[in-house]
């Protein structure tokens, strides 16, 4: 009994562990009592006092410091009280200062955080203070909307479903309105940002679905012209989201009259407005032919030109792909291409850029072979100072190539045309046999035989259809010579 005695846990002991959590949760009360204190009170000075150090508090940090910091003051209790005030319009001060710490709250990278924001209903204040008429263009009221805008933006760019929240809220209106009566920079970059926010991620159904893509062609239409480079950036960005998905929406760009406007900015001095301009318009020429060529007759090709002289690989990349869908359309729109005057630098840069560059090359110049017998012809005689189109396409006949298929589609259309009787002086004649030899001496050939024993039997059956038809001659030639 006594050994039983001498381990047995002490009832003193238990106690003194129960009481002491009871002792700790009554001290986080009465902390947490004192904290919420100046907010509760009746007095519109200490609230504001109080609003004001809390807004300090979570400004000018960042990083996981900042996140931990907005964590703990969410998850304190003062959100509601917040939210009451950005709803007290006799004291604009407040609401000011409540809508500032909303926005700081709102910049976390923790979406935890922000569904604590969301769930507290902070998002019907903010648009309801954004759709207000009483809050026209003094410097006040301009502040308070831009924080409303700044908070609007974090909530919608945390994800999808938190942008869904904010789109369903009704805010596009309200923001246009706020937009158009203002010439502030400050808020219209903010604007701006939101409706990049708004139409960033995947999916963008729900624009359709609230039929709001007119109202954002509208705004962004107004603020294309505008000169500051932060705003342009987030108009074309913006842009270029909405014409992403089916081709209807392509054609809700085109007929807001923008690209007129969007084409110029790939010649703006700043790169940063050039490289989602040129994304914006790649977006845009992938629709139908006619949305195409409404883009070619604004002057796309030329300024797209202008580009392939660019030191950034990301804006050359994205220029190319912007000519080769516009190469990918009409017999009219390759002519245009190819009246251009790009293709010589095209083949230059399939030949001596990077791999993700040269592939965009592969696409221009194998869009080129579904042209005119003309437009094949000019492409097979053409040269630039590294080489020809024929040896550009055979040099990216590599296994690891994700462009293969296209290229092996390009030389075959190529052969196929060099079949094709030509009038030269009083005869008709074929360049079939110096076709075969020139893919052959660059060692075209031998590409195009190893690839039949590639795995993927799309590329195996095409480079074997290539060799069979057009090259058994040649290695006949060769195997008659062998000892």
């Amino acid at each position: 009994m006594s050994t039983f005695a001498e381990t047995k846990t002490p009832p003193s002991s238990s106690k003194k562990k129960s009481k002491s959590k009871r002792n700790e949760l009554s001290t986080r009360k009465k902390e947490s009592n004192k904290y919420l204190a100046p907010f509760q009170s009746s007095d519109p000075n200490i609230k504001l006092t109080a609003t004001t150090a809390l807004r300090s508090s979570v400004s000018g940090k960042i990083g996981a410091q900042n996140d931990a910091i907005i964590l703990q003051v969410i998850q304190s209790g003062v959100v509601p009280y917040m939210i009451s005030y950005l709803s007290n319009d006799n004291a604009m001060e407040l609401q000011l200062e409540a809508a500032w710490v909303i926005a700081n709250l709102s910049s976390n990278n923790n979406s935890d955080a922000t569904n604590i924001l969301i769930k507290a209903g902070v998002v019907s204040p903010l648009i309801k203070l954004l759709s207000s008429t009483r809050y026209s263009t003094t410097t006040t009221n301009e502040e308070l909307i831009g924080q409303v805008i700044w908070a609007l933006a974090n909530i919608a760019g945390d994800s999808s479903a938190s942008r869904d929240i904010v789109l369903r809220a009704n805010v596009i209106l309200p923001l246009r309105r706020q937009m158009q009566s203002t010439e502030n920079i400050s808020l219209l970059r903010r604007g701006t940002w939101l409706l990049d926010n708004l139409t960033r991620a995947e999916p963008r159904t729900l624009l359709t679905e609230l039929n709001i893509r007119e109202p954002i062609l509208t705004t962004l239409t107004l603020l294309i012209s505008n000169k500051d480079e932060e705003i342009l950036k987030n108009v074309c960005l913006t842009i270029g989201y909405l014409a992403l998905g089916v081709n209807e929406n392509i054609t809700d760009v085109i007929d807001s009259g923008i690209v007129m406007h969007l084409i110029p900015l790939l010649k703006h001095p700043n790169i940063d407005i050039q490289k989602p301009a040129a994304r914006a318009l790649g977006n845009v020429v992938t629709g139908n032919s006619t949305d195409t060529q409404i883009c070619i007759n604004c002057g796309a090709l030329p300024c797209l030109k202008q580009l392939l002289s660019s030191s950034s690989d990301q804006l050359l990349k994205d220029a190319c792909w912007a000519i080769s869908n516009i190469a990918a359309g009409t017999i009219k729109q390759i002519e245009a291409v190819v009246n251009s005057d790009v293709i010589p630098t095209i083949i230059k840069m399939a030949l001596t850029s990077n791999y993700n560059i040269a592939k965009e090359c592969a696409w221009i110049l194998s869009n080129v072979t579904c042209g005119s017998t003309q437009q094949i012809q000019y492409l097979i005689e053409c040269e630039c100072s590294a080489g020809s189109c024929i040896l550009a396409m055979c040099n990216l006949l590599f296994i690891q190539n994700d462009c293969v298929s296209v290229v092996l589609d390009g030389l075959l259309r190529i052969l196929q045309h060099s079949d094709v009787p030509r009038k030269v002086g009083l005869h008709l004649v074929t360049s079939r046999k110096q076709i075969v030899q020139d893919i052959k001496n660059v060692n075209g050939l031998k590409k195009i035989k190893k690839l039949i024993k590639q795995k993927d039997v799309d590329i195996s059956t095409k480079a074997k259809h290539i060799v069979d038809t057009y090259f058994t001659d040649v290695i006949d030639a060769c195997t008659a010579k062998s000892p």
